[in-house]
């Protein structure tokens, strides 16, 4: 056989440069029970010997470590970390952590749907801040000292959305450098450090071999610190030291004793403030206050010994030294601001309410603004609705119990009913929108009347002309008593009716009229009447004179058929389906004479007095 020479030389030559570097994986194995046995520590033993020669002369400890076979985590165990940089911080830091609603409630949505959503931070971002403010651009959000090369307020969404995806990869590549640095310097063997793909910002690590994951940990956490020292000789510096020792003892003996007599007299220090003026005018700055109280006794000797290295015989404490604290606010920092806010505070919105008004201004108003950097602000709705709602409970009438003076029974309480529907009752929801474009406008309005409920034709309010502090009837009104079975009609105080009716039949609680505070709706004549009850009666009949004042269909209308029988106690064996019975003449009379809006007053002498 041909070669058969070469052939062994080379087999030979091969089983040798294998035996060499398996060799390596012996000669660490042997350092690594030598490391186990260490009465200091594994760790301290690798540490001191990893730059040491053990192999041939030639080869260091870490040398050999690289070099042997590398099992991997599946064979030699170790960790397995997955680290992840903070996208949603990356980007808030980009925006100087804006204080923008919309902006901040994107990154956490985004941040949220990151969790199982296959789209990048990044995009999601983009796509909830679109939401939160359609109208919004990127470039108001990232054109920002930090960037001012890169973005600027005329920079389209696209090239923002660039600029951040290059920033952020710029910071996961940082990241992922410090981490194989830190790796690297830790000493362990053949680690395995990648990106993962499809997930921005996480880093897997890979680290066969490691048996202490705390020192690990803590080494992945922890912050870097560079630090540069300048030293000298302690025979170039003793002498001096002696020296300034002594004159150092001196000087803070004396200036302790100047602190401690001067301490009950000491001013502290205060940061500026923004609050209202005495008489909630307008808002105001309370300028800082630079305090003469030492606060940091470490800082005062550090300046002490510094004067008097430098050849000092005295030294001035002043703001500079650090021995006093500093105002972290100070005026300056609150111009802008205050000015803003003094420029919404002046706003105003007065609701009229006929015999009074309601003025938003001030603090009120304020707590329903959320201003901008930019001295734009948006009103909150929330906030605006707790305001009408005030309102309301102060104003609306609209079924609630009335103090009523009776003819026959003098003050008493009229009830509320679900038919009962005089009275004030503002649409609050309306009334909102109408307060936040009014607000929204930046324009004060001196008077502007509520949104009150209305269905086209019935219109839920009293007469404007009646309403007051304590009364929203007024003086012209229908009152019917239901158990004397007597109607009253008074014109601005003057009696100009007075009759007796037919109210329903108590025996049926389907057709008992019910007490409360009505209104003349609506006229009719020639009217057919015709329904069912709830308990199944029903009928079919006719009148001329309908006046309704309620929803339900209770009227006041002439009953002819009755044959001029009216009053006494008709009513409990005989009464109507709900209605109010009258003569012809009575039903035309209110038909002819009561207007539209007029209310009208029923109840029971078992009201509450």
């Amino acid at each position: 056989m041909q070669n058969k020479g070469f052939v062994k030389v080379f087999a030979v030559l091969l089983t040798l440069v294998c035996v060499f570097y398996l060799s390596f994986s012996f000669v660490t194995r042997y350092h690594m029970n030598k490391a186990a046995q260490d009465p200091k520590g594994e760790a301290h033993y690798l540490d001191s010997m990893q730059n040491e020669k053990v192999y041939l002369g030639s080869y260091t400890l870490k040398q050999c470590r690289e070099m042997e076979i590398g099992l991997g985590l599946d064979l030699k165990g170790g960790m397995n970390v997955i680290l992840e940089v903070s996208v949603p911080d990356v980007v808030k830091a980009l925006a100087d952590n804006k204080t923008d609603e919309a902006f901040n409630k994107a990154i956490s949505e985004a941040a949220k749907q990151s969790v199982t959503s296959q789209d990048d931070f990044i995009t999601l971002f983009i796509r909830e801040y679109k939401k939160e403010a359609p109208q919004g651009k990127l470039a108001e959000l990232f054109a920002t000292q930090q960037l001012k090369d890169k973005v600027n307020t005329r920079s389209s969404d696209a090239d923002v959305e660039k600029v951040l995806r290059e920033e952020v990869k710029a910071a996961i590549d940082n990241s992922y450098n410090v981490l194989r640095t830190r790796i690297d310097r830790f000493g362990v063997v053949q680690p395995n450090i990648q990106a993962l793909e499809g997930k921005m910002g996480r880093i897997m690590v890979e680290l066969p071999g490691i048996k202490e994951p705390e020192r690990v940990r803590k080494l992945l956490q922890g912050s870097a610190n560079l630090e540069f020292w300048e030293t000298f000789d302690s025979k170039e510096i003793y002498p001096y030291l002696t020296a300034i020792d002594n004159r150092l003892r001196a000087i803070l003996a004396t200036v302790a004793t100047a602190n401690a007599a001067t301490d009950s007299t000491a001013v502290e220090t205060a940061d500026a403030k923004l609050g209202l003026n005495e008489d909630k005018t307008a808002y105001v700055i309370t300028p800082e206050v630079q305090g003469n109280k030492i606060t940091d006794m470490k800082k005062l000797e550090a300046y002490v010994t510094q004067s008097v290295a430098a050849g000092e015989l005295s030294a001035e404490l002043d703001k500079d030294t650090g021995c006093y604290s500093l105002p972290k606010v100070k005026s300056a920092d609150l111009e802008d601001d205050c000015k803003k806010r003094n420029d919404v505070f002046q706003l105003s919105v007065t609701y009229d309410f006929d015999y009074t008004t309601e003025t938003l201004t001030g603090e009120e108003l304020m707590k329903m603004i959320k201003l901008k950097d930019d001295g734009s602000y948006t009103v909150d709705r929330k906030k605006a609705m707790e305001y009408v709602e005030k309102l309301a409970k102060k104003y609306d009438t609209y079924n609630t119990k009335r103090k009523f003076h009776a003819t026959l029974q003098g003050d008493i309480i009229v009830p509320t009913s679900s038919d009962a529907k005089y009275g004030w009752w503002i649409d609050q929801e309306k009334t909102c929108d109408d307060l936040v474009d009014m607000l929204e406008k930046g324009e004060s309005v001196d008077k502007v009347d509520p949104i009150y409920y209305s269905t086209g034709y019935f219109d839920f309010t009293g007469v404007e002309s009646a309403r007051s502090k304590d009364d929203d009837i007024g003086d012209t009104y229908i009152e019917i008593d239901l158990t004397d079975q007597h109607l009253w009609y008074y014109e601005k105080g003057k009696k100009k009716l007075d009759t007796y009716i037919v109210s329903g039949q108590t025996t049926s609680e389907a057709r008992t009229t019910l007490p409360g505070v009505y209104k003349l709706w609506s006229k009719e004549t020639n009217k057919r009447m015709k329904d069912t009850n709830a308990d199944g009666d029903e009928w079919d009949t006719k009148c001329n004179f309908w006046n309704n004042v309620s929803l339900c269909g209770i009227g006041l209308h002439d009953s002819t058929w009755r044959g001029g029988y009216f009053g006494g106690e008709i009513y409990k064996y005989n009464g109507s389906h709900g209605c109010i019975n009258m003569s012809y003449d009575d039903a035309k009379y209110v038909y002819d004479n009561v207007p539209y809006g007029t209310p009208v007053v029923m109840y029971y002498k078992s009201a509450d007095k």
